[in-house]
This record gives C-alpha cells, structure tokens and sequence, in this order.
C-alpha cells in the first residue's frame, strides 16, 4: 500500500502541477501578469553547454537531453556534496546520497549501472583508477561553477560513457586587485561541521581562484563517521596575442566509515586521498580557428581496513594504488552557420594492490586508450544538425567506434524540438582482464558493454507561465556484464533494454515564490526474465526575496526488487522505498560591516524520519537538523 500511495502521490504532483500554474495564471489577473517572471525555454537560449561537443554552445543547439546545475542553485539548497546536487536531478537515480554526511555513494542515469556513468571534472575522468567507480565524495562543492548532466551515452564525443556523463566545471579566476570570495560554516547535530574559504583576483597579471575546506562528523547514524580536508587553486595567465595559459591543482583526503554489520562482527573503515593537477594552453590560431592543449594528472589511493566489530582488530586492509596520466589536443572552428571540433587525447591508467597484513604487492596492472573524434554543429535557420564520430582505441580490449546524430528544430521562439541517436560503450578496466587476486575472479576475453541509444523530446514555455520539457528514452545494451555463477568471473552475457520518460515542469515566479516538479519512469526489460520498473519524483516549493530564501524539497523513489540488482549491479538485501524524504533549507541575508554580505541560514533534513533505502546495510540518515553563517566579501 506505501509503494501504491507514493506512485499515486508523485502522479498527482507532475499531473496536476501544469494545470495549477496555468489556472493559477489567468490572463485576466493584471497583478499576476506583472509579477511573473518572463520565459524564454527552459533554461534559456543563452545558456552555454559544453559537454556535448567540448566546446560551449547554445543549449537550443544541443539535442543530448542535458540538465544544469548552477552554483547559485547549489548555494541555496545548501548542499555538502557533489550526490546531495545530483540527487536532485530528475533521470538520475543517487544511491547513498541521503545515507549519510559525506558518505560514498554512486550515481545512476536512467536506470544505468554506476559503473556505466563517466564524472569528469574540468573535462579529466575522475574516480578511482584501480576499478572506475566514480566516487565524488572528493570533489568539494564549493569550487563548482556549474555542473552539466548528459544523460545516455556520449562516447561519441567523450569515450566510454555508456550511462551518461556528469561534467563538473569549476569556478573562473578573478578578474579584480580586490579578491573577493566567500567564508562559511554550518554545525550540526552529532557534531556535523562543513567549514569552507574561497577567494579570487589578480596578483599582478596572474588570476586565482583559491579555495580549503573541512568537513568533520561523527555520523548522523552512530555507526559512521566523516572526516575530509580538501584544498583547491587555480592561476590563469594572459600571453600575448590573446593566448591563456591555465593550471590546476587540487587535494582531498576523506576518512570515513559507512559499512556495518553487526550480526556479522563485521565493519569497514575507508581513506582516501586524492591529488590532481591540470594544465591548459588556449590560443587563437586565426579569426574563426582556436587551439586548445591540456595536460591532466590524477593519483589516488583508497584503503580498505575491515575490522572485526568486537574487537576492533583489522583482519584485511587492501590499500589500491591508481595513477591517471593524459593529454590532449583539440581545434575549434567557428564559421557563420558551422561549428566544428576535431580533437585527440591519450590516457595512460596504472594500478597497483598492496596487502598491507601480509604484506604482498600485486603485480602493476596498466591500461592505455588514444582517441580521435570529431564533431559538427550545423545551423540551418531553425534546424541544427550535430553529427559526431570518435576512434577509440583500446590496449586491453578491441577497438571501438562510436558514431552520433542529434537534431534540433525552434518549432516557435518559445517551443523546440531534440532528438538523437548514438552508440556508446563501456570499456574493461584491468582488474578484470589482467589480473587482480584481491578483486575478482579474472576473465581476459571479456569485452566491452555496448550501447545503442534513442532519444527525443520537447522542452516549451507555450503554457502560460510554466514551463515544460519532456523526453522519451530507448537504451538498449548488448554484451552486458554479469556474474558467471559457477567461475565468479564477470562475463560478457545477455542483452538489456531500457525504456522510459522524464518529465520537468517548473513555474514562473509569482511574488517571489515558485515551484517544480520532476519525474522519472523506466522499464528494465532483460532478455531473459520478467521485467522490471524504477519509479522517482522531486518536488521543490521556494521562496527568494532580497532578504529571505527558503526551499522545500521533496525526493521520491520505488524499485522493483530486479530493478535494484539490475541498478546496482550487486548482490541486494531488504530495502525501504516508496517513500518521499523532504528536506527545508531557510536563510535570512543581511549587510555586514566593510560591505559585507552575510546570510544565517538553517537546515531540516529527512523532516518526517522516513526510511529510503536500497540494502539494509546502508540506511539513510533520519531527520537532523545544522545551522550556518555565510559571508562574502
């Protein structure tokens, strides 16, 4: 009856939703007229996106269904994550996001398994290298810009990337002697903390973005705890005729513990630590011609120490070793009614597994992939064309070829029309194919996931005061992945289809207040067995005026038990789904000496104590509550 009620709520609220903003904007309301605020599409002609064809373009020439997230928008829900952000994205599926402070998590586009989604964060593959779990944990949320969310493949442009891709762009270097910047601090129940600082300007011709963070908790769940200091910069320097020269740098090291079983005496604490570091040289070659080199650098090394519970005595600890090396080149030509990108990179992956009790050095596994790709985006009045191809190759499987077609068409100034088709992939990592005793049984003749996927939808602001963007998807993968029962090796085995909708509806703003809502449905339909639904809602209702801003928001999620395996991609246990979790985040801004902007804000999360979850194991937090101060200068 939980399940029925909440699938019968969310329909209520993306059925009804339109319907309430359209009656509630009668064009006889004058005073309503006047306050609404004007709609172009739905996230405006003039919103750049950059991960569809690595360079940006306006989002009415992009046919990839695509979501954007801003760092205004990430400010006022007041998140601590990279996953708190994306589990608000409607399509996406977080695992974990509302488990705990900091905790890890995985991330899942349209029904995909984690491991099928690419994170990228400046354009670099970010996660661990050892085995490709995008964990994000890392990133610190306060060096974001904006993040841009592709859902289904883009290996087209981007390589392996059969789920999607979620980029992560972070923020510009200051343009200004005086820095400016922002310092924060939120404290919560079980001695949560999230304390952050963040200044950019010129140093002569040199801009900088700096940024130190620190988040500590001894976990909302007394069976956890988090503790994470990161530290980011930024330098951009002008060279003559109009070239740049950028670099990077960043560190990140989370402890934390999120598993425990105590009818097994059985815990596992985690530590990570992570160093990256990019360069990039932008120069403009001729009038309409821009040369682009970067150069990326990512080591990781993530420990696992298993500890029997009554002791406290560590029986395993693994500690992984990862080194991500790359480069690449890329030019864009800009023409009157063309765009084109013709690019090529080349990553060079190694890892290696030390048994920190035995001790033992597993042999060094490495990989290394080159690529060429191109790219078109062709404007022909109302139509755009954006066709894509990219060589893959591949040292330790088959090489790959994935080819793309997307189509844009402006039916009117405030309705468009997208459609695409492409193949995307997913590629072996060498724990695999190569040898890892500590990892799993190997197999060296599995190859790589393969993908074809359709999509088309409509986004519109028609309806009076509302806008609306609607997208039908048809993933369907062969060669999947899964578990050889009798070797424990992974294979290569069955083919797997997923289908299903998406719906965003958001308002106008009506004396300061506006609302959304969004959804998903999709159906997993295996080549063997019964298929299978993934049901998930977002609501959000707030409130922004020039002193006060508040949010309510709520999440909704149902599984079928075979969609859980088919998500995760393990071995399930109990769960709770088919509930909502609502979350409120209030603030009041004011002005502090010397021109200060201040704002003290406070957070509700889980306001109702609901359980969602996936495996009993990792429950999601209950209802606590944090406060904070923000200023910036």
């Amino acid at each position: 009856m939980k399940k029925t009620n909440g699938i019968m709520f969310a329909a209520c609220c993306l059925t009804l939703f339109p319907a309430l903003v359209v009656a509630a904007a009668d064009e006889d309301s004058d005073p309503l007229l006047a306050e609404m605020d004007e709609l172009g599409l739905y996230l405006g002609a003039d919103q750049l996106v950059e991960s569809a064809t690595r360079n940006p373009k306006p989002i009415n020439q992009v046919a990839e269904n695509v979501t954007i997230i801003t760092a205004e928008e990430i400010e006022a829900m007041n998140a601590h994550t990279v996953a708190e952000v994306l589990n608000r994205v409607t399509g996406l599926f977080v695992d974990g996001s509302t488990m705990d402070f900091g905790n890890r998590s995985s991330i899942h586009i349209q029904g995909s398994g984690f491991d099928h989604v690419l994170v990228l964060l400046d354009g670099m593959r970010w996660g661990y290298v050892s085995y490709d779990y995008p964990e994000t944990n890392t990133i610190p949320v306060q060096i974001i810009k904006r993040i841009e969310v592709i859902k289904g493949p883009a290996s087209s442009t981007w390589g392996s990337s059969l789920g999607g891709v979620v980029n992560i762009i972070t923020k510009e270097t200051g343009n200004t002697a005086k820095p400016v910047g922002t310092l924060s601090g939120t404290y919560g129940e079980h001695s949560t903390s999230d304390l952050r600082v963040d200044a950019a300007g010129l140093a002569g011709p040199v801009g900088y973005y700096l940024y130190a963070g620190r988040q500590e908790s001894n976990g909302i769940r007394d069976t956890r705890f988090f503790d994470n200091q990161s530290f980011y910069g930024k330098l951009s320097l002008p060279l003559p005729r109009d070239m740049e020269l950028q670099g990077t740098m960043g560190y990140s090291r989370p402890d934390y513990k999120y598993l425990y079983l105590s009818e097994y005496d059985d815990q596992g604490e985690f530590n990570d630590r992570v160093f990256y570091a990019t360069l990039d040289f932008t120069a403009p070659l001729a009038e309409n011609l821009t040369l682009n080199l970067a150069a990326k650098r990512l080591e990781d090394t993530l420990t696992d120490n298993w500890q029997w519970i009554s002791t406290g005595e560590p029986y395993n600890i693994l500690e992984y070793e990862g080194k991500s090396t790359s480069a690449s080149g890329r030019l864009v030509w800009n023409g009157d009614w063309q765009t084109m990108v013709l690019g090529a990179e080349i990553e060079r992956r190694e890892n290696t597994t030390f048994d920190l009790l035995a001790p033992y050095t597993a042999p060094t596994l490495s990989e290394e992939v080159w690529a060429f790709y191109v790219n078109d985006t062709i404007r022909l009045d109302r139509l755009t064309i954006t066709p894509g191809l990219r060589y893959d190759h591949l040292s330790i499987d088959d090489d790959i070829l994935s080819p793309s077609l997307g189509l844009t068409y402006q039916i009117s100034d405030d309705t468009l029309l997208r459609g695409s088709v492409g193949r995307g992939f997913r590629r072996p990592y060498p724990t695999l194919k190569q040898g890892d005793p500590y990892f799993d049984i190997i197999n060296p003749n599995l190859e790589s996931e393969t993908i074809w996927s359709y999509q088309a939808g409509i986004e519109t602001a028609a309806l009076p005061f509302a806008r609306l963007k609607a997208s039908l998807f048809d993933h369907r993968t062969t060669d999947v992945w899964t578990h050889d029962p009798d070797t424990r090796a992974i294979i290569n085995g069955e083919d797997f289809e997923r289908q299903g909708l998406e719906l965003e509806v958001r308002s106008g703003t009506f004396h300061n207040f506006s609302a959304g809502a969004g959804g998903m449905y999709v159906r997993m339909k295996p080549e063997h067995g019964e298929d299978q639904a993934m049901y998930t809602a977002n609501v959000l209702l707030q409130y922004d005026d020039s002193r006060w801003r508040f949010q309510l928001f709520g999440h909704y999620a149902w599984l079928d038990d075979g969609s859980k395996q088919g998500v995760t991609g393990a071995t399930m246990y109990e769960g709770e789904v088919g509930t909502f979790l609502w979350d409120a985040v209030g603030g009041y801004r004011f002005m502090a000496p010397a021109g200060v902007q201040g704002e003290i804000f406070a957070a509700l999360h889980n306001i109702f104590a609901q359980d969602q979850y996936i495996q009993f194991v990792f429950p999601n937090a209950p209802r606590w509550l944090e406060a904070g101060l923000r200023f910036k200068f």
